[in-house]
């Protein structure tokens, strides 16, 4: 029992570290934080190394040595955080405070709880010193919120040379997600012409314009319109701008926009095609519009009867003493970059609840976190030992 609470008091300990240390992206700045867990897991028996990005940033990878009788498992969790916004919060999004059986600030729920949990189950295992039967690799990756870019530079470092099965501690409130939606994030550019707001009808309104290409998009005819479990693919206009004065006709308007798309979606064809429908929308005479992929990420699906996500699943039941959920997950992960060039399976299990990632008031379960460990533990034991 005094291993349990040594092991409950050690995760807690880990995440209120990462959240009170700030990485925030855009820039990032998860260097700081990537060698805090470098020196954790080295005195925790693990052997480490850090994958610097720039001398601000950093991704950091703990390995489990095994004997090479059994392929090798990775868990997968970024370091990095959104904003905490405009809203204003009822704590400091920092604080990394406990209250109420909740770890409070920024990154709690996505995903620092779940990454303090398997950073605290390798080393739990390590020290336990039974030999594995196949390495265990724990990756702690930057930028996974904007481009992820630290598990590109893991891919070309050949970290997971070897690897069999991922589990990735995104928030799924340890529910076990086996698919996820792709994520086609465009940036749409159209010209106009300007004129003096008196007289209006001597330019081009590019606000008018972009308008009604958003209003097209909106409909967008995707390919799949259905997943048995992934549901359907969405269309959110996520930022508009343009005009430069009340009383000029705008010559330039922009926005971005989400698209989440089911697997086997063509990401090129959906660029064309509404690089299309805006072309269909210039008039002659003004410049002809951008419209680029600020974000490409295919759906990645695993099969809901794979040995991994079984594994997983009877892992939640064992310590959690309920039935748990199987499914799948509306966002997208590092494993959007990981599995589609691995070619392996993956599961997400984390202690975070979906809904509060990129919330004011984050926080994650204390119990939940603490479970996570027991679970990523159970695991281990099972594919490794």
């Amino acid at each position: 029992m005094r291993n349990n609470v040594n092991i409950d008091e050690s995760v807690i300990s880990l995440a209120q570290d990462m959240i009170r240390t700030v990485t925030v992206n855009p820039p990032g700045d998860e260097r700081i934080l990537a060698e805090h867990l470098e020196r954790v897991m080295h005195e925790g028996g693990l052997t480490t190394k850090l994958y610097p990005l720039s001398p601000q940033r950093a991704s950091v990878v703990g390995r489990v040595q095994g004997t090479g009788a059994r392929p090798a498992l990775a868990m997968v969790g970024h370091i990095d955080t959104v904003a905490p916004g405009e809203v204003p919060w009822s704590f400091d999004p920092f604080c990394g405070d406990l209250s109420d059986g909740k770890l409070l600030g920024r990154g709690a729920a996505d995903m620092k709880g779940g990454t303090a949990a398997i950073v605290a189950a390798a080393i739990a295992v390590a020290r336990t010193k039974v030999p594995l039967q196949g390495d265990l690799i724990v990756a702690c990756t930057a930028g996974e919120e904007v481009d992820c870019v630290g598990a590109v530079d893991l891919l070309n470092q050949n970290v997971f040379k070897g690897v069999a099965n991922m589990l990735i501690p995104e928030p799924s409130n340890l529910a076990v997600y086996y698919a996820e939606k792709g994520a086609l994030w465009l940036k749409v550019v159209v010209h106009g012409k300007t004129a003096h707001g008196s007289m209006a009808h001597e330019g081009h309104n590019a606000i008018d314009q972009l308008t009604r290409l958003l209003e097209q998009i909106r409909k967008y005819p995707f390919e799949l319109t259905e997943h048995k479990q992934l549901g359907v693919p969405t269309v959110s206009i996520g930022t508009v701008s343009g005009g430069t004065k009340v009383n000029v006709v705008a010559d330039r308007c922009e926005a971005t926009v989400d698209m989440r798309t089911l697997p086997q979606e063509d990401h090129e064809r959906i660029v064309e095609q509404v690089r299309e429908m805006a072309v269909k929308l210039t008039p002659a005479g003004v410049p002809p519009p951008e419209v680029s992929a600020l974000v490409d990420r295919p759906a990645v699906e695993t099969a809901g009867d794979d040995l991994l996500v079984q594994t997983v699943a009877a892992s939640v039941r064992e310590i959690t003493l309920e039935e748990g959920v199987v499914g799948t997950a509306p966002y997208f992960s590092d494993a959007a970059v990981l599995i589609p060039v691995l070619q392996i399976p993956m599961a997400i299990c984390g202690p975070g609840r979906p809904e509060l990632a990129h919330q004011p008031d984050e926080y994650v379960q204390l119990d939940l976190m603490t479970k996570a460990v027991r679970i990523y533990m159970s695991v281990i034991e099972k594919l490794l030992a």
